[in-house]
């Protein structure tokens, strides 16, 4: 038998959502999930303008103002290609690029070197198109800083090279210089300017994109937890009248009647006071109190946030102060250290107290309270049902769990510290914890970009909408979906479990190319969704103390070969489920029915290659499997009669509370 129909095979989106899953192994592109919305249908439907506004799919403005991910470096191992090379073999350009920058080893002689007859000089390296924040050049490791002095860096922007910040300095040997700017290109051309000549020695290049800050997610500010509390900042100058130290006297969250309790800086050009947190945090607000005597605190005070290497500023500059009293910048920003500075020459900064809001934390036991309430009617408030553990105050299924021997102290306080670290609430942590396989670097990361996604696209101003309009009783359905079902069919939250849960039906054997189905209609539909049935599972967890997950069923009758060979097919299937990777453990089943033998034969292969955890979520079956019957329950007896029509009605979420939920 051919190998191509089963390579087409694991094309499929329900194939590689479960490859790609987290990120790793473990998050499915599937996640996707699924309800429907006419156009036609005029009350229920996001206006035109306003789904523009809420699905925005502008890229990111790449300038100075980004973030620099200095994780990623775009350029390792790319091969350069340069005007020269000269020296004995270690001297080669492959070098530049190899990731190692021969910091502390003054005997290592691989760096690369032009000819000194080389008049222009020039090193260039290709990549795919990026936003570039920084490039970071490394000095020969054992002499000559100056062969990596007044060296350009130039990006490519398409027409025309760009210059990224200043001409190099000297550094010395074994030492970094970095180019800063803000410029997308796909080329990076390390050389000297025209009129200059002379020999470039450099042993390593590092090249960084840009990224968009990440942001605090909407919630209430907690003003009873100061993240400042005594964490001494460090000071330009400190010329208090008393004697020693006053600068710990800002963040002792005292308010003392004491008249010298209180920092002041020596007269000098742009005083300053910082405070580093003890780990990234969101900033909502920044409270200062002028001291209470005298004259106050000065016009000019502004409040920085540092997010990776930039500083981001509070809201605007502080009017001056009078005596004993406050004031507040209102802040949106993740960083890691907050700064206090008055811009200006010869001048003292003065302040007897500042504070540092971050977002209130959802209370546990109040977030609970609701599940607990439902428990007790059941007759088993204390009673875990079997397959499942308790995490904190949810129910999760073992097999959920990558490890269950992962449970307990150390568990719950990664949990606490998602929670702390982003402002969201237990559930939300605990999913992602889950969805990135107890990895705290990984779950970070993932969140980090999450957070740039929602930003990007609205979705916090989309779920305000849809909370609003299931409030007002309204039933909706996505945007585009007469569209996208062209392409198509797919019946989301058609179906509801025995405990409640949303189940969506994926008829892959209807897709089939459509002209008139764009790109941004499948983005649009699949955000919307995906939002909705996150606001679904949110509270539904509330109410029942079970985390609970999304469905979704995969009926492969009438598959094709050509379907499953169909690259831009496959592309666009996936466009109209990608917006699910954005939402963590959220697909608790996956039912591929009515498959082939071509395709149980290909799950059979993949099965081995994914973890148990992954595997368990997933039943592939000829025909219309117990276990999904099972879960149905009455709901079962619709299954049959569920043909690829595109206008079944959607089911609605249980009672929804006004809450942010994400």
């Amino acid at each position: 038998m051919s190998l191509l129909p089963l390579l087409c095979l694991l094309k499929l989106p329900v194939l590689h959502a479960v490859i790609t899953e987290g990120g790793t192994v473990q998050t499915m592109e599937v996640r996707a999930s699924g309800q429907v919305m006419r156009r036609q249908s005029i009350k229920q439907d996001l206006s035109e303008e306003i789904a523009d506004k809420l699905f925005s799919t502008a890229e990111i403005q790449c300038d100075n103002t980004l973030d620099t991910n200095t994780s990623k470096n775009v350029v390792l191992g790319v091969t350069p290609t340069v005007t020269s090379q000269c020296g004995r073999p270690r001297r080669h350009k492959r070098f530049l690029t190899d990731g190692e920058t021969r910091v502390n080893n003054n005997q290592n002689k691989r760096y690369w070197r032009s000819c000194g007859n080389d008049n222009a000089p020039a090193a260039t390296l290709s990549f795919n198109e990026t936003c570039v924040r920084q490039i970071r050049i490394w000095s020969r490791p054992d002499c000559c800083g100056s062969q990596s002095a007044g060296v350009l860096a130039k990006v490519w922007d398409g027409e025309a090279w760009q210059q990224c910040g200043e001409a190099s300095t000297n550094v010395g040997t074994q030492a970094a210089f970095t180019f800063h700017c803000g410029i997308k290109g796909s080329k990076l051309k390390l050389t000297r300017a025209e009129d200059s000549s002379g020999i470039i020695s450099i042993s390593e290049v590092h090249l960084y994109p840009g990224v968009q800050p990440p942001f605090c997610m909407p919630g209430d500010i907690d003003t009873g937890s100061n993240l400042a509390l005594e964490r001494t900042p460090s000071v330009t100058s400190d010329c208090s009248q008393i004697s020693g130290s006053s600068k710990a006297f800002m963040t002792d969250g005292e308010l003392p009647s004491n008249k010298k309790k209180y920092w002041r800086s020596c007269k000098e050009n742009n005083p300053a006071a910082t405070v580093t947190f003890a780990e990234s945090s969101c900033v909502r607000q920044v409270k200062i109190w002028a001291r209470n005597q005298g004259d106050g605190t000065g016009a000019g005070i502004q409040a920085m946030v540092l997010r990776g290497s930039n500083w981001t500023q509070c809201g605007s500059d502080a009017p001056a102060i009078g005596k004993g009293e406050t004031h507040t910048f209102e802040c949106n920003l993740i960083g890691t250290k907050i700064r206090l500075k008055r811009e200006c020459n010869s001048c003292r900064m003065q302040i007897r107290e500042m504070k540092v809001f971050s977002n209130q934390a959802a209370c546990p036991r109040r977030e609970y309270s609701a599940g607990l309430e439902a428990k007790k009617a059941r007759g088993r408030a204390a009673q875990v049902p079997p397959g499942y553990v308790q995490v904190g105050n949810y129910e999760v299924r073992q097999s959920q769990l990558p490890d269950l021997k992962a449970l307990g102290p150390a568990f719950d306080a990664n949990v606490v510290k998602l929670q702390k670290h982003y402002g969201i609430s237990e559930q939300a942590a605990l999913r992602l914890y889950l969805g990135c396989n107890l990895d705290m670097q990984e779950a970070v990361s993932r969140y980090d970009g999450i957070l740039q996604w929602r930003q990007r696209h609205r979705a916090d101003d989309l779920r305000q909408t849809l909370l609003k309009q299931l409030a007002d009783g309204q039933q909706l359905r996505p945007p585009n979906h007469e569209l996208v079902s062209q392409m198509a069919v797919v019946n989301p939250c058609a179906l509801r479990t025995l405990d409640g849960s949303p189940v969506s039906i994926f008829h892959v054997g209807s897709a089939k190319s459509s002209k008139a189905v764009h790109d941004d209609h499948l983005q649009r539909w699949s955000i919307f969704t995906a939002e909705y049935v996150d606001i679904w599972l949110t509270q539904q967890t509330l109410q029942t103390g079970r985390l609970a997950g999304h469905v979704q069923i995969y009926d492969l009758e009438n598959v094709s070969f050509w379907q499953i060979s169909s690259g831009s097919l496959v592309e666009k299937l996936k466009i109209l489920l990608g917006a699910g990777q954005n939402y963590m453990e959220q697909v608790s089943h996956i039912f591929v029915i009515r498959s082939g033998s071509i395709f149980s034969m290909a799950w059979k292969f993949v099965k081995g290659w994914i973890s148990p955890r992954t595997a368990s979520k997933i039943n592939v079956s000829s025909d219309i499997p117990r276990d999904l019957l099972q879960l149905l329950g009455p709901d079962a007896a619709l299954l049959p009669m569920l043909k690829p029509q595109w206008t079944l009605a959607m089911q609605r979420p249980p009672e929804v509370a006004s809450s942010s939920g994400f």
